[in-house]
């Protein structure tokens, strides 16, 4: 059967992989096609169920310089998730594409947002937060990584964990090392939203070291042997107001962390 064409909001022609895609659901996509041109994501409400619509990125002339080819970085992500998706990885699912953007049902909620909101509880946090250490741990076991696993970057929907926005990923990173320097940025990031150590992160770390087979923290733990520079450095940021510097914040208690053998 073919897929069914249609249009971009600049009237060039795309083509669904789904011939069945819903007519709401289609609908909905080619609204906000033709509307959200520059908007790099945008949320769908289509009859109670939620998906994302994500388009490349069109930053002006200094987010240019700062990030790099946009384009570039959409078409890894897009290879990346057909290729986690098609090891069985814990990835959304690509339902329909166009040259320039993707549709993936919602994941659920960001790890960033059940760490801070107050409508989790201290044990949904901590069920969530093992379960994305297990699932980052299960990820390098199949030989992979994310290429920058913030908890942003993770979400969490009834019992699954799924990991989001793979626009860092690169091949290169699929080794033991890449595997350390995931693991160094998730903690820097779960440090960094959560002011310092929380049950939540220390669930989280338990979770991977249960599930690491490889030697991962092992290896994480050397790197992080060798950055005590970054920590001496930047000791005038840390002693920067509450909210401010965060992740430089962070640092020492990472290398805190890592240090415990």
């Amino acid at each position: 059967m073919a897929a069914c064409p249609t249009l971009t909001a600049k009237g060039k022609p795309i083509r669904f992989d789904l011939p069945s895609l819903p007519s709401a659901l289609r609908g909905a996509v080619e609204e906000a096609l033709r509307e959200g041109e520059h908007r790099r994501t945008t949320r769908l409400d289509v009859k109670g169920q939620y998906f994302w619509l994500k388009r490349v990125e069109r930053p002006g002339l200094l987010r240019r310089l700062q990030k790099g080819d946009s384009a570039a970085a959409f078409e890894r992500e897009r290879q990346t998730l057909h290729r986690f998706g098609a090891l069985g990885l814990p990835v959304p699912e690509i339902i329909a594409e166009g040259p320039d953007w993707l549709l993936m049902p919602d994941s659920g909620t960001p790890l960033d947002r059940v760490l801070l909101h107050e409508a989790w509880t201290e044990c949904d946090r901590q069920e969530a937060f093992a379960s994305a250490g297990q699932a980052l741990a299960l990820l390098h076991r199949e030989g992979v990584s994310h290429g920058r696993p913030a908890i942003k970057d993770i979400c969490w929907q009834g019992s699954r964990t799924t990991f989001i926005d793979f626009e860092n990923h690169r091949p290169k990173l699929d080794t033991p090392d890449g595997h350390a320097r995931d693991l160094l940025i998730f903690a820097l990031s779960g440090l960094a939203i959560g002011n310092g150590p929380t049950p939540a992160m220390t669930e989280a770390f338990i979770s991977y070291r249960a599930n690491d087979v490889q030697g991962n923290w092992e290896r994480a733990q050397d790197r992080a042997a060798r950055l005590g520079w970054a920590d001496l450095i930047t000791k005038p940021l840390q002693m920067r107001r509450p909210g401010k510097a965060r992740e430089f914040k962070a640092i020492p208690h990472v290398l805190e962390v890592f240090s415990r053998r």
